[in-house]
């Protein structure tokens, strides 16, 4: 898990890092989010490549994306899913891919416009990753601001707040 101040880079680096692995060998990635209407504003406007275009790293690649892919001198690099959608994807196979990322995974309390997918998101999300994974050694990486610790997650997995500060 990912968790810190909103705007500290931590979006940006989880996507460059795919891209990079793609660049020198082909590995995929998967990009989630909770609902599609979450993907689909963030891919609106060129939103989730527009920051890393700047990247001095990738001023000789093409970087686009559509409603389903990334793409990457014109190959598929990645796939965005939304997880409540997550179950049409069971029968796939996700034999290229080596990154799951989990993105925006803790909600607001301030966002009274989404809630999470029930007491079972852990376990939903996890349904996905199996799927992915398929018995392969496969990243998985949850990102979010550091917003509040009850989250449904960190029960699930049993972790705990550290008792003291930095």
């Amino acid at each position: 898990m990912t968790i810190g101040v909103r705007g500290g880079g931590k979006t940006y680096n989880w996507k460059g890092k795919p891209i990079l692995r793609f660049l020198k060998d082909g590995s995929q990635f998967v990009w989630v989010r909770r609902y599609r209407t979450e993907l689909d504003e963030m891919l609106a406007n060129d939103g989730f490549l527009k920051d890393i275009r700047g990247d001095e790293r990738f001023k000789d690649v093409e970087l686009k994306t559509d409603s389903k892919f990334c793409y990457v001198n014109g190959k598929i690099a990645g796939e965005f899913i939304a997880l409540s959608q997550a179950q049409k994807y069971y029968s796939r196979s996700f034999a290229d891919t080596w990154l799951v990322v989990f993105d925006e995974f803790i909600i607001s309390k301030k966002n009274n416009m989404l809630h999470y997918l029930g007491q079972n998101e852990p376990e939903l999300f996890e349904d996905l990753l199996n799927t992915i994974f398929r018995l392969r050694p496969v990243r998985a990486v949850c990102i979010a601001n550091s917003i509040t610790f009850n989250k449904q997650s960190f029960l699930h997995y049993n972790i705990r707040p550290l008792q003291v500060r930095f």
